[in-house]
């Protein structure tokens, strides 16, 4: 499908195309939102990258999950999911964060308090990155509700990606008390993944947000940590590394 959006005073076009081959399911996307994005406190734009991402169709569950290694998955809309940063504590920047800081403690971008850098769908544009969500994509939620749909993507590992608001809830909270002392920034707030605990049937997901629906295996996007799953039960696809430069194109 070939759309036309508005967004920082210019007009791209959205294009997303899906199909089936075989045991594979591809997004043939330009990258380019089907809803308004930015504005970027920076200044940056969102531009077209065009990128084919294929996912089995047949997603086995493991015994033990992994950590993402590039994005969670894909929107229907044809926009990636990566709810990682590449931020870590670092007293000596003017942000607290920096590439090149505390590998214990990672930056996450939609729970620290008062952040900036996302537009309305929880959504930015990286340095070397596609335009890209880190937590709800509201304007596409917003879509399938009118369709009376929840299947929002699917992920890396072939599993679908649904959301049905409160009644997924997540099974992290927010640890209690304040960081160890070579941490200055004080309580456990949000600011770091590692602010968070996973407690076992607090929620009805597990540690990768997963759950049932339907008598079938899904992940769930949520209102609290980890809004995106930070983990996957299946094998990723190798079309969802990190994007570098050209490296998936």
């Amino acid at each position: 499908m070939v759309s036309s959006i508005a967004y920082a005073g210019a007009s791209h076009d959205h294009y997303v195309s899906i199909a089936d081959y075989d045991s594979q399911r591809c997004f043939t996307t330009n990258s380019i939102p089907d809803h308004s994005a930015g504005p970027f406190r920076n200044g940056t734009v969102v531009k077209p990258k065009l990128l084919k991402l294929c996912v089995t169709t047949s997603p086995q569950r493991r015994a033990q999950p992994s950590k993402l290694a590039g994005a969670m998955g894909i929107g229907l809309n044809g926009i990636q999911f990566k709810p990682m940063t590449s931020g870590y504590f670092d007293p000596n920047t003017s942000r607290g964060h920096s590439r090149e800081g505390d590998k214990d403690w990672s930056f996450d971008i939609v729970g620290a308090p008062n952040q900036r850098g996302l537009d309305s769908n929880n959504a930015h544009v990286g340095k070397v990155d596609s335009y890209h969500y880190h937590g709800l994509p509201m304007a596409l939620i917003k879509k399938q509700a009118g369709k009376k749909s929840t299947l929002i993507g699917y992920a890396a590992d072939g599993f679908e990606i649904h959301y049905v608001g409160d009644a997924a809830r997540s099974s992290y909270q927010l640890k209690q008390g304040k960081r160890p002392t070579k941490i200055s920034s004080g309580n456990y707030d949000g600011t770091y993944n590692e602010d968070y605990v996973f407690v076992e049937g607090k929620g009805n997901l597990d540690q990768c947000n997963m759950g049932q629906l339907n008598d079938k295996l899904v992940y769930f996007l949520t209102h609290n940590y980890p809004f995106v799953p930070r983990c996957l039960w299946g094998e990723a696809s190798k079309d969802f590394v990190r994007e570098r430069g050209n490296r998936n194109q």
